[in-house]
């Protein structure tokens, strides 16, 4: 649904960081959807949708609503709903998130931490063995 959504809205981002366009130093922040196709050096912490595009880069920590990673991506990414990383998108790093969505071809190195979710029930040992 997100990834639908995403690919209908993505022109429409408030901020669009475009293919060709580099950004050093500080941070980005705001209130609404930011995309990247070009590359970023910097923190970016925003209250809406984050989209990484094939061609985009970002090396710094990323704090957003939702996340849809096309691109290459290396630091912290906390995202309080889903992150969905394609086909062609990289991730390096560490991820909180309350889901997450890998595609097949999708390179993730790191650790991921599920946010906001209901706890594991256990599992007696005979309930396990019958699931076997």
């Amino acid at each position: 649904m997100f990834e639908k959504k995403r690919r209908q809205g993505a022109a429409a981002a408030n901020t669009i960081i475009g293919e060709g366009v580099t950004v050093e130093g500080g941070s980005i922040k705001g209130v609404d959807e930011v995309q990247v196709g070009g590359i970023v050096f910097a923190d970016i912490d925003i209250d809406g949708d984050f989209t990484l595009s094939e061609t985009g880069y970002v090396k710094g920590d990323v704090s957003a609503n939702r996340a849809l990673v096309s691109g290459r991506m290396e630091g912290v990414m906390k995202i309080v709903n889903e992150i969905h990383i394609t086909s062609t998108g990289c991730v390096q790093g560490t991820l909180d998130c309350a889901s997450i969505i890998i595609d097949e071809g999708a390179v993730f190195n790191g650790s991921c931490k599920m946010i906001g979710g209901s706890p594991v029930k256990k599992i007696h040992k005979e309930t396990a063995e019958e699931l076997v």
